[in-house]
């Protein structure tokens, strides 16, 4: 399962709408089907779409679990 496909499920099981989620995300519906079924979601609007979920995004290796947030967003380092 492609990363698009696991949001679009998560999507779909939460009980909101696309419509729900693009107005929460400040975006058309349009734009987040684009992002949907053709990627190119940035980091910012993924941790926006897992907030609007009530989920975090995560980043998790062997050694430790890195969690991204809203607030965490002008922490990350290049």
């Amino acid at each position: 399962m492609t990363a698009n496909e696991k949001i679009k499920d998560i999507i779909k099981k939460s009980g909101k709408t696309q419509q729900e989620i693009a107005d929460l995300m400040g975006i058309s519906k349009r734009t987040l089907d684009t992002k949907l079924y053709r990627g190119g979601f940035y980091t910012e609007e993924l941790i926006q779409v897992a907030n609007c979920l009530g989920f975090k995004l995560a980043f998790i290796n062997d050694e430790e679990q890195i969690i991204f947030d809203t607030s965490d967003i002008t922490n990350i380092e290049n």
